[in-house]
């Protein structure tokens, strides 16, 4: 096989499949899984490699043309071909040991490093690695020790030097604006890194006093009548004032001293003549001196107090025996001192096999910290000359979006003058993800991307575009799909109303129009900024549309979980009469033992609360909460399954040993926690949809500036792999033009990398769509051109304008029918698959063994191909929805259009929710489900989901209906077969009985258990 590979991978071009291909190819050679080493950036992009690699070998042992497909892979890797029994085999062997596997991320192989060296790092036998709400509560603290640790007048002089002209500036602000943006360059950087700014002579006072009076004496521009311009006066005499009080930023921004620092010889129409500039070039001379000064003293300032800080940080983190994920890289590779990946320092022993093939997923975001640690294994895999280990890279510099962690992209595109050894580079242009038209779109922009004026502020920005559009290769579809590619542009803004409403509203309207269209596709809002995410969830589900941000969103869209954190809130803070309101008045205040008298006197209340905790955890004390969850009528079932995830929580909360609840309650704010049942469409920035694909992109925030913010931090790294040469402040443009060599130098470097970014961003944005495209831009302001993706997309899609209202352009070959074939349509004649291997549970486990009811259906072997196909059960969850509405039959009063809207949740096809809708209403009528539903007396579970203890093992799960008369229980578990199945879920409702025994205290024989055959009209009591 070929011994080195580095692939260059366009968006959608298979980096993923070309990865995994690998790795079979080093399994089929005979590799150990325990000599391999894949990293990636991600635990999700982890495990879609692993799941990649296992879903292909299953495939190739059921299908012949899966199994072409690889064997034709590892052609490429000179490998001779497999058969299916082969593949079998290797999935055998891959199940009973996914414990070697090494596929994991960076961070994940850093931690497992610092363990094995912790001796040699001075690190703690128990050190972990700290949360990060953990690590922010500490930054606080170690800001406090800090400055705690100062003298008053070196505080003082401190923050003199650090504060730039907002004197408005709290101290802490300011000091927390130095550490959060400032930290990361610090600990990549030596100290003379931070003073490589030129500052120049200045005047001395008389001379300066001399030229203060020039000023004063110096001759006006005048108008055609002769008389001195007003506006030269103006200049004058502010230039005056502002050079009298020191204010040369001021100075500088505009005014006569502005036009000359451009280079520029008038004002205001009128020359400069050589009297003029013998005054103003004097006094530019020393507002440079006097700005650079400042800015040398800011830099060694801020220097100064990150080093004080540092210690501070160290020294609380030390105290919890942990380390936050930048640690580690910088502890197993420091500035000066032993790299621990060197041969030398038995790194296979210690990892219980050595690493012989090592590969490298999105190698474009990688930091120099991260290779620093790396290197020594690449280069003693690279200089390797036996052919038994491999060196593996895939990576994309136009996907580089993480210079604001570090990731440096010319790690990638200098690997190979680094290491000849390696081959040239493998450039994939073949685009298997999205239709020809989308690709089209993005090539018609980037290739014309230096052509848009929006790049012509300054040089660095022109040169970004250039360099870009140098490096920019066009993309093919590989497959035939159709596609639509639309640019929009959104209603005006109203009087009053946020220039930003507009385009996310358009967005919004246009997603619930696009689900309705092809209700199967998946659509994602992809967003700038994480915080007009739940703005747009908003907007969305007031058109009917749920939607979730990817990873989820806090759980405090539920309103039982508000009272819940009310509660907790209260238990920390006794004297919070609102949040004792909010409990008392809330459906929870029987199980929290809140009434009336608690509100204007909440201390009784928060002490028993603060005891239950105290004596069962947070974990234990939601738990209990939860069947008054069930119970509340003002509770639906969003509650309750927010309020489950929320008890999840708090058990994973309670191994902090934590005394506070407020802790917990940022902790929740700030978790994100899937909702499983939105799955259609999903609102996430741009950096989060890294990775990922959709049918359908809509991209609403276009016209913010592209580069968003200026950076908090300047740095200048001419040697990729290498620690920063030299760090700065950021300061404006105009400043940094005073020290063209020095800061300006920086600027400059630091303004091409933001620009290279955003370009990269809008390139991921746009090409993680399928089949369509909107874009959404804001009517453009006369006059105005500023560096936006809206600029820049108005300007390479110029052509001709589309006749549809509010649409600027679109694709000419967009297709009608642009959605993706639904899922589920009819299967292509195939042969008899071959049968995977039977995997069973294990016998035993370190802790409880974990059942549901629903598992044992059918018994306990499980087909690999069984679970890797897709499940179709819309029908089934829809029809059992609606019956969980159902407590008795004769007080059932919904209507059809009702039940829509409830169903609605679980299925978003119209025409499949009033199928089943129909179905459902028919079996109402049916004598034996009427007979099941009717009688009115005794208590009704539905839906109640359990977790119980049963003879050592946790049994989880959900009962259908379950009905409690004296010391008696009924429970029915519904099914929609055609067919009476009743062996096949005996198993089931045996489970479910056994659990219900056991909540109620009674003996099996106390429970009786049906099988409610829905769609048969059938009933049938399983013994």
């Amino acid at each position: 096989m070929s011994t080195h590979r580095v692939i260059l991978a366009s968006a959608g071009t298979g980096k993923t499949y070309q990865l995994s291909g690998r790795f079979l190819a080093l399994l089929v050679r005979g590799v150990a899984p325990e000599r391999i080493l894949a990293t990636t950036f991600t635990r999700k992009a982890a495990g879609e490699i692993l799941d990649r690699v296992l879903k292909r070998l299953v495939d190739a042992a059921e299908d012949p043309p899966h199994l072409e497909r690889l064997n034709r892979q590892l052609a490429e890797e000179n490998l001779a071909p497999v058969d299916a029994e082969r593949c079998l085999a290797l999935l055998a062997d891959l199940a009973r040991g996914l414990h070697r596997f090494r596929i994991r991320t960076l961070d994940a192989f850093f931690v497992q490093l610092g363990g094995v060296f912790a001796l040699e790092l001075g690190l703690p036998p128990e050190w972990r690695i700290l949360d990060e709400d953990e690590i922010n509560a500490l930054m606080r603290d170690a800001l406090g020790d800090a400055l705690a640790q100062a003298e008053g007048l070196e505080v003082l002089d401190l923050l003199r030097a650090m504060q730039k002209v907002e004197a408005s500036r709290s101290v802490e602000r300011s000091l927390l604006w130095t550490v959060d943006g400032c930290r990361d360059a610090y600990l990549d950087s030596d100290e003379p890194a931070w003073d490589r700014v030129n500052v120049p002579d200045g005047l001395d006072d008389e001379r300066f006093a001399e030229v203060m009076e020039e000023l004063l004496a110096m001759p006006m521009a005048l108008t055609q009548k002769g008389e001195p311009r007003k506006s030269w006066i103006k200049a004058r005499d502010a230039l005056h004032e502002l050079a009298r009080t020191g204010e040369w930023e001021d100075a500088l921004d505009k005014g006569f001293l502005a036009k000359v620092a451009a280079g520029e010889r008038d004002f205001d129409r009128c020359d400069f003549t050589a009297e003029h500039l013998a005054v103003l070039e004097p006094l530019l001379e020393h507002a440079a001196h006097c700005i650079l000064a400042q800015v040398r003293r800011q830099n060694l300032a801020s220097h100064a107090w990150l080093e004080r800080f540092e210690g501070a940080f160290f020294s609380r983190k030390d105290l919890r025996a942990g380390l936050s994920f930048e640690d580690v890289p910088r502890a197993l590779a420091p500035a000066e001192g032993t790299q621990l990946l060197r041969a030398d320092f038995d790194l296979g022993y210690r990892l219980d096999g050595r690493i012989d093939h090592l590969l490298l997923d999105e190698f474009q975001d990688t930091a120099p910290p991260q290779w620093r640690v790396l290197e020594p294994l690449a280069e003693e895999i690279v200089s390797d000359g036996s052919g038994e280990r491999s060196f593996f890279c895939v990576g994309d510099v136009k996907q580089s979006i993480y210079a604001w962690r570090s990731g440096e992209p010319r790690l990638l595109s200098g690997l190979n003058d680094r290491y000849p050894q390696l081959a040239e580079p493998e450039e994939l242009v073949d685009n298997w993800r999205s239709s020809q038209v989308v690709l089209d779109s993005v090539d018609q922009v980037f290739r014309r991307i230096d052509e848009s004026r929006a790049f012509a502020k300054h040089a660095a920005q022109t040169e970004a575009a250039r360099t870009w559009r140098a490096d920019y290769a066009g993309h093919t579809a590989a497959k035939r799909l159709p596609g639509a590619v639309v640019l929009r542009e959104s209603r005006p803004p109203y009087e009053g109303e946020s220039a930003e409403l507009p385009p996310l509203e358009l967005a919004a309207e246009r997603a619930a129009a696009l689900a309705a269209e092809a209700p199967h596709a998946t659509i994602a809002v992809l967003l700038r900024r994480n915080n007009h995410v739940p703005r747009t969830i908003d907007l969305m589900r007031r058109r009917g549309l749920r939607a979730s941000g990817e990873g989820g969103n806090p759980l405090t869209d539920s309103a039982a979980v508000l009272h819940a954190l009310s509660a907790l809130h209260l238990a920390d803070h006794p004297g919070d009469t609102a949040a004792a309101f909010h409990v008392a008045s809330s459906p929870l205040a029987g199980a929290l033992g809140a009434g009336d008298e608690d509100v204007d006197a909440p201390g009784r209340l928060s002490l028993d609360l603060r005891a239950r905790l105290a004596a069962i955890g947070l974990g234990e004390f939601l738990a209990e909460l939860l069947p008054a969850v069930d119970a509340a009528a003002d509770y639906g079932p969003w509650d309750a399954k927010r309020f489950a995830q929320l008890v999840d929580l708090g058990y994973a909360f309670d191994r902090r040993e934590a005394l506070r609840t407020t802790a917990f309650l940022d902790y929740v704010r700030d978790t994100k926690v899937e909702d499983p049942s939105s799955t259609q469409v999903k609102v996430m920035t741009i950096h989060a949809a890294k990775g990922l694909e959709f049918d359908v992109v809509l991209l609403p925030e276009l016209d913010l500036s592209m580069t968003l913010r200026d950076p908090a931090v300047l740095r200048s790294r001419p040697e990729p792999d290498r620690r920063l040469a030299a760090v700065s402040t950021s300061r404006a443009h105009a400043v940094c033009g005073l020290d063209p060599e020095g800061l300006g130098a920086i600027r400059h470097e630091e303004d091409v990398r933001h620009v290279q970014e955003a370009l990269c961003l809008l390139y991921v944005a746009m090409t993680r769509a399928a089949h369509r495209l909107e874009m959404i831009v804001r009517p453009p302001k006369c006059g105005t051109r500023t560096l936006s993706y809206a600029t820049v997309l108005r300007d390479t899609l110029a052509g001709e304008p589309a006749d549809e209202p509010g649409v600027v352009w679109r694709h000419p070959n967009n297709a009608e029918e642009w959605w993706p074939e639904p899922p589920g349509g009819a299967p292509e004649a195939a042969e008899e698959p071959r049968r995977a291997p039977r995997f069973r549970a294990p016998q035993t486990a370190r802790d409880l063994r974990r059942r549901s009811p629903s598992a044992e259906e059918g018994g306990a072997a499980v087909q690999v191909g069984e679970l890797l196909r897709p499940r179709r059960f819309a029908r089934g969850t829809l029809i059992h929805r609606w019956f969980e509405e159902v407590e008795w039959l004769e007080d059932f009063a919904l209507d059809d259009d009702e039940l829509m809207e409830i169903g609605a949740s679980v299925e978003r096809d119209v025409a499949v929710r009033r199928k089943a809708l129909k179905d459902f209403r028919a079996m109402l009528e049916r004598p034996a489900v009427q007979e099941c539903l009717t009688g009115g007396d005794g208590e009704v579970w539905r839906e109640r989901r359990f977790a119980e203890v049963v003879d050592g093992e946790l049994w989880t799960g959900a009962f259908d209906r379950v009905v409690l008369r004296e010391g008696k229980a009924e429970l029915i578990d519904y099914k929609t077969d055609r067919v009476e199945k009743v062996e096949l879920y005996r198993p089931q409702v045996l489970g479910y009985r056994r659990v219900l025994a056991r909540m109620l205290d009674v003996g099996e024989g106390e429970v009786t258990a049906k099988l409610l055959f829905l769609e048969l009209g059938t009933v049938r009591e399983i013994g």
